[in-house]
């Protein structure tokens, strides 16, 4: 059995792993090694290395392990410092008011003002307003710079496929308004594959932002993006859907 006593003032090796019992978010840190010449038992050394390895933890570009993004210490007031505050509705339900109080809103807006517009005009010029607002989805890169969110929420699945999926609606939606002005031939196409690209990347983006409770982190601006400029795009999408599908009965 290894020596492990370490009541010396010998220089000694020492290799030790911390293992992390909670339950469901078992896990066991990297073995590692040090030399050590303090004069102290295994407790006082045991003890040292648990609060360094806490205090490593707080850092926020500490790599953890994945099932731990979901863990309450991850939480920003616990995590950052920040002042728990009892309200009377949590992050999730704020989140669910904004986003459907959007939803609602951009719908009668796009009922009463936009669609009568929209359906008088031919339909290429009539989809190209509705495809400069998603020529701007490239405003979802935010998600994975952790100077504006919080550094763990850019290491999460909802950040890496919604950030890369909005570039890629982002140049769909750019050819497709190059496209339609110069009468491309492939400009239906392009506008087809923007749409349902665009809208299968909203709705894994939704998916993935509940499953990750993005809400609970540090979204800083990005909180905007996902409750007021998400809506709209879905909104949109639906109006150019329908434009899509009655064009070929109209000709």
């Amino acid at each position: 059995m290894p020596d492990q006593n370490l009541r010396d003032d010998m220089l000694k090796l020492v290799r030790y792993k911390i293992l992390f019992l909670n339950r469901d978010y078992e896990y066991a840190f990297p073995e590692q090694e040090e030399l050590v010449t303090d004069n102290l038992d295994a407790a006082n050394y045991t003890t040292w290395k648990i609060v360094a390895c806490i205090q490593h933890l707080r850092q926020p570009t500490t790599p953890v392990p994945l099932k731990w993004q979901q863990y309450p210490p991850n939480d920003p007031q616990y995590r950052e410092g920040g002042m728990e505050v009892c309200t009377a509705m949590n992050a999730f339900q704020i989140f669910q008011v904004q986003f459907a109080l959007s939803l609602i809103l951009y719908t009668c807006l796009a009922k009463w003002y936009v669609w009568p517009r929209l359906q008088v005009q031919p339909w290429p010029i009539a989809l190209e307003p509705l495809l400069v607002l998603h020529a701007f989805r490239h405003i979802g890169l935010l998600s994975l710079l952790p100077i504006v969110v919080a550094p763990r929420l850019t290491q999460t699945t909802f950040a890496m496929h919604q950030a890369y999926g909005d570039l890629l609606v982002m140049i769909l939606a750019l050819l497709s308004l190059i496209a339609l002005r110069n009468h491309w031939r492939a400009a239906m196409s392009l506008v087809w594959a923007c749409n349902v690209v665009g809208m299968l990347d909203l709705l894994e983006a939704l998916y993935n932002a509940i499953s990750s409770q993005i809400y609970n982190f540090n979204m800083n601006t990005f909180w905007l993006v996902a409750t007021f400029i998400v809506p709209a795009l879905l909104v949109t999408h639906v109006l150019m859907f329908i434009m899509l599908l009655r064009r070929p009965r109209e000709n």
